[in-house]
């Protein structure tokens, strides 16, 4: 293969690339580009430049939405954090004190992320019981339900260990609670 030949070739395998890239990363196909470059055999660098400044083009909006969903996260894990310290209090009486170890604990065990499914065991949500079915008791609608999940995981602490600071000490001694 000559030079110049090679050198599309690479080129053209480079933009494909990072037009699947950029289309994957954004969730979104970057352009109709690729399928341009799939009937063109020819095409020369100022069409793959075009190319790359679509990717770059839709890999910032791709950036943007994810920026905006990881604020839409924070916020809801505050939320989260903030129903579970008010449900703590007004149930079982725990104050402040206790709240560092709830966080640190479930933020160990699923960052409070209420979708959180340990692979080898199977445990789910956000207090990660297990099965996580045992959080039917607290409502129907536990697997969706960070609330339902925090009512049951603080029952159970309460149960169990008596508090959160009692379960964050057995958590760091033996790895789980």
């Amino acid at each position: 293969m000559n030079t110049a030949k090679n050198n599309s070739l690479n080129v053209k395998v480079r933009v494909a690339s990072l037009a699947i890239a950029g289309s994957i990363f954004a969730g979104v196909a970057a352009s109709a580009a690729p399928a341009a470059y799939a009937q063109d055999t020819n095409f020369g660098a100022d069409q793959s430049a075009v190319t790359i400044n679509q990717i770059d083009d839709a890999s910032a909006q791709a950036n943007s939405r994810n920026d905006k969903q990881q604020e839409h996260i924070s916020h809801k894990v505050s939320d989260e954090k903030r129903f579970a310290r008010t449900y703590a209090k007004d149930h079982y009486g725990w104050g402040h004190s206790q709240d560092e170890a709830l966080v640190k604990l479930w933020t160990k065990e699923s960052d409070w992320n209420y979708h959180a499914t340990n692979g080898s065991s199977g445990a789910y949500g956000i207090p990660q019981a297990l099965p996580g079915s045992k959080m039917k008791s607290a409502g129907k609608d536990w697997r969706n339900n960070p609330d339902t999940q925090i009512k049951w995981g603080l029952h159970y602490i309460h149960k169990t260990y008596g508090s959160p600071a009692n379960a964050w000490a057995h958590s760091q001694r033996t790895g789980w609670y």
